[in-house]
């Protein structure tokens, strides 16, 4: 029933309490799952999603501008290594 709340004394413990290993176990799922490693890539990206969004506003911008952060030199180190390649 929407809004309702489990009583204390059920011995399960509350959803906020295992929602992060709940998320963790997906994550192990799908990148068991993935055959590429773009797929292993969107798997991580939700994994991080999921994390920001749990967190207060200020962490989750930190951790998000450092995440990009990481992704842009790594892709420019590929980009780099692909020119010269060429």
């Amino acid at each position: 029933m929407a809004g309702h709340r489990r009583s204390r004394n059920t011995g399960r413990p509350l959803q906020r309490r295992t929602r992060s290993v709940n998320r963790r176990r997906r994550l192990d799922e799908r990148m068991a799952a993935a055959h590429t490693s773009a797929e292993r890539f969107a798997a991580a990206a939700e994994y991080l999603r999921s994390a920001l969004a749990m967190v207060p506003h200020h962490l989750a911008q930190v951790a998000a501008e450092q995440a990009a952060n990481d992704l842009i030199e790594r892709a420019e180190a590929l980009h780099s290594a692909n020119l010269r390649r060429l």
